[in-house]
């Protein structure tokens, strides 16, 4: 995933892009469980990128309650890297102004600048030959109005 993170952020940046797990941290287990913790620089600004390990399970309000019991870490120079975010998940974090990627899909990085991709990679519905005949029913229910 960090290799992904950094082909992606230096596509889009056109900066030099670095990544470095972070070590030596007191975390507590249920944070070590949850996230992976690196140091991310894009350029000359630094991040904590914090990899989420269960995206599914990720809540913002929760997210920062979690933070505050991490001492190291600054709320302010996080970076939330996910494989997947939901458009609720996304506007939440983008309200709470928490920086956050999505390699490939999206980005949220208001000190380096931002960027929100559609995703373009959703298959198109395919066009059918023959329509099943539950299919036809309904369609000609709903032709007559008889809906």
């Amino acid at each position: 995933m960090a290799a992904k993170l950094k082909s992606y952020l230096s596509e889009v940046t056109g900066f030099d892009i670095r990544t470095k797990p972070l070590q030596h941290v007191a975390l507590p287990y249920f944070f070590s469980r949850q996230y992976a913790l690196y140091d991310l620089w894009v350029g000359s600004a630094k991040f904590t990128a914090i990899f989420l390990q269960h995206s599914d399970e990720f809540r913002p309000a929760q997210f920062l309650k979690h933070l505050r019991q991490v001492p190291v870490i600054d709320p302010d120079d996080v970076c939330v890297v996910a494989q997947a975010l939901p458009a609720y998940l996304r506007k939440r974090l983008i309200q709470q102004r928490i920086a956050f990627v999505v390699p490939y899909t999206q980005m949220y990085l208001p000190s380096v600048g931002m960027e929100l991709r559609s995703r373009s990679d959703r298959e198109l519905p395919t066009s059918v030959e023959r329509y099943s005949p539950a299919t036809q029913v309904v369609l000609i229910h709903g032709l007559l109005g008889r809906m």
